[in-house]
């Protein structure tokens, strides 16, 4: 197997064995706020859809750091450089195998949930919001994991990244309409963001900024781990 399959095999492992954090983050982002949207009882579908999409984007992006922190905390252990890193061809496969498992079992567990939200509860609505909200999640929690990651090597603790994100959100949502730039937006924008193609297209910018990060993180934590 290469250091690719092994590592991120091994982070996908260690984020499932989180299962108080891993438990409460997919509780609060998928059944209770469900159920929230639910018993508001709004007269039509859309609605509530695009109440939940919005609820959960919020809390995902405030829950990502704390699960991502279970499984880095944003400095290399003894152990873990000398059991793992000293053995590796390329040191950054572990750092980028944390932020793609985080991405997958949120981004992923999302995805299913309201998928199965939208077959019990649609009744006939439009796919093309389905599309596009599914569109969104993926693209929401890789952008908001990837940044996670770079604050966490910035700040040398993941879980101080919570607060610049929890910035971020704020002034996204009150002042940044542009979905290119965005980390979310505010309610108003949603069926646009989830239903008009130049939306779409915009908010697919979120790959390059993700591929970005991605390469600056595994540049910056591979300096890291050589210097030490």
């Amino acid at each position: 197997m290469s250091e690719w399959t092994l590592q991120f095999s091994f982070s996908f492992r260690n984020l499932l064995k989180q299962r108080g954090v891993l438990g409460v983050t997919l509780l609060l982002t998928t059944l209770l706020i469900s159920m929230l949207m639910l018993a508001n009882r709004l007269d039509q579908f859309a609605d509530t859809w695009f109440g939940l999409l919005h609820s959960q984007m919020i809390l995902l992006v405030l829950l990502t750091p704390i699960l991502f922190n279970a499984v880095w905390s944003g400095r290399v252990k003894p152990f873990e450089f000398k059991t793992i890193l000293y053995r590796l061809r390329r040191p950054e496969t572990y750092f980028l195998s944390h932020i793609l498992s985080v991405w997958l079992v949120l981004g992923g567990s999302v995805v299913v949930f309201d998928s199965a939200f939208w077959l019990l509860y649609a009744q006939g609505t439009d796919p093309i919001l389905w599309a596009g909200a599914m569109l969104q999640i993926g693209l929401t929690v890789g952008f908001v994991t990837a940044l996670t990651a770079f604050f966490s090597l910035l700040l040398r603790r993941t879980i101080y990244s919570l607060l610049p994100m929890l910035m971020y959100l704020f002034v996204s949502l009150s002042f940044i309409p542009n979905p290119m730039y965005a980390l979310w937006f505010s309610p108003d924008l949603i069926e646009q963001a989830a239903a008009e193609p130049k939306w779409i297209a915009a908010r697919a910018i979120l790959l390059v900024w993700i591929l970005l990060l991605l390469i600056i993180s595994a540049v910056w934590f591979r300096r890291r781990v050589i210097r030490r």
